[in-house]
């Protein structure tokens, strides 16, 4: 029995781990044009889905970085965990993200090679977005909003723009 749980949590890591470095060495073109400039101007903290507070950071030269973080209080946050992905150019406004270093239970049950992420809609001023994600096997989307921030942090820790962000959720419904 403890041999199975052995066998079975090493062919796991295995398959996780092989998914990540293929994505590390494998060619995935990129071009910046592919999101809206904004996209890569500070971090995006996603307005909270069942406690879930992601941040993520664009970068031009093709990665990018999502950081994982639990809220505590108001404004106590503390980091879980932070994953790399590369980007992929898919169309306008839309990059396949695939992972190069994820944390360990971040995609928990799951081995996936990409998932897509496409900018809906961004304001006026470039301070606040909907994005929607899409993992290969789900039927929708989920939808997701983001404001911008200048460093990564989540939006608990910065209590009276969450409350902006969740009155402008209707402008992006």
């Amino acid at each position: 029995m403890k041999f199975k749980l052995i066998l079975s949590s090493i062919i796991g890591a295995g398959l996780l781990s092989g998914c990540v470095a293929t994505n590390n060495v494998r060619q995935i073109d990129f071009n910046p044009s592919t999101l809206p400039y904004q996209m890569y101007d500070g971090y995006w903290a996603m307005l909270p889905e069942q406690g879930v507070y992601n941040t993520i950071k664009f970068n031009t030269d093709g990665t990018a970085k999502l950081y994982r973080f639990q809220c505590l209080s108001d404004t106590e946050y503390q980091e879980k965990a932070h994953e790399e992905y590369r980007l992929g150019s898919n169309s306008n406004n839309t990059v396949d993200m695939y992972p190069v270093k994820v944390g360990i239970g971040a995609w928990a049950g799951l081995v996936i090679d990409h998932f897509t992420v496409r900018v809906v809609a961004i304001t006026d001023k470039g301070n606040m977005a909907k994005m929607t994600q899409l993992i290969p096997g789900k039927a929708a989307p989920l939808k997701f909003i983001y404001a911008r921030l200048p460093s990564a942090k989540p939006l608990c820790s910065e209590p009276k723009l969450e409350q902006k962000v969740e009155k402008a959720q209707a402008k992006f419904q």
